[in-house]
């Protein structure tokens, strides 16, 4: 569904990636783990057109997309989800889920309804500014606002940034709840290596910018290297 292919991306031609290829397919979910600066979230910029590669190319469905414009990838149904949530502040969670739909030539409102299924507490707080929401809640509005684009990718860079462990196990029930009742398939960036693990298919490791690792969720998390390296410290 998405390969990457020997991809080198960064800031200010300085890579901060360098030669990552792989792929996702349909409905599956995918984590990427590593230390913070590993350059995780690169990757998901540079496969959501915020950031062009230096070299390489990526495909989706077969059609390279590595130097379309960001709202073209959009339309193709690739979102990003972004760290820190980013919601609008000043506007409603209703205005916030919209705006999600901004590349559509009309409201889907059966999509609405499945996100307010999804999320009830946000139908209950339409009105309300989603700059007085919490953390979580935001975070759920945020998915949210990425669901109303209808992706058939999801990219969710750190959904459990700033979130207490109870919220951070109720939204990874969620996450999972999406991609079982959708088949949409979401690449995760997850700073808890064993929470991300737990819940996805397949993982990949990025270390200074190299994938060095890959292989099955269980695989990884019974790893020896991995759990030394990334595992031991979070549970």
């Amino acid at each position: 569904m998405l390969k990457l292919q020997k991809i080198t991306a960064g800031y200010n031609k300085i890579p901060a990636i360098m030669d990552i290829s792989f792929t996702i397919n349909p409905g599956e979910i995918v984590s990427l783990i590593g230390a913070n600066g590993a350059g995780k979230s690169t990757i998901l910029k540079t496969i959501s057109g915020l950031i062009t590669p230096l070299e390489g190319k990526i495909f989706f469905q077969d059609k390279e997309i590595s130097k379309l414009a960001i709202h073209k990838i959009v339309e193709l149904g690739i979102i990003l989800c972004p760290e820190g949530r980013q919601v609008f502040s000043s506007l409603t969670v209703k205005e916030n889920l919209l705006m999600g739909a901004y590349t559509k030539s009309k409201i889907d409102h059966q999509q609405l309804e499945f996100i307010y299924t999804t999320f009830p507490l946000l139908k209950k707080r339409l009105n309300q500014y989603a700059g007085t929401l919490s953390g979580g809640e935001q975070q759920m509005l945020a998915i949210g606002r990425s669901l109303m684009a209808k992706p058939q990718i999801l990219l969710l860079d750190e959904p459990s940034l700033g979130l207490a462990p109870v919220i951070t196990k109720e939204l990874f029930s969620v996450i999972n709840l999406i991609n079982q009742t959708t088949k949409i398939a979401i690449i995760l960036v997850e700073q808890n290596a064993t929470l991300a693990l737990k819940h996805s298919n397949r993982g990949y490791v990025i270390k200074s910018g190299n994938l060095v690792l890959s292989g099955n969720s269980s695989e990884l998390l019974n790893s020896s290297a991995i759990k030394q390296a990334y595992l031991g410290e979070i549970n």
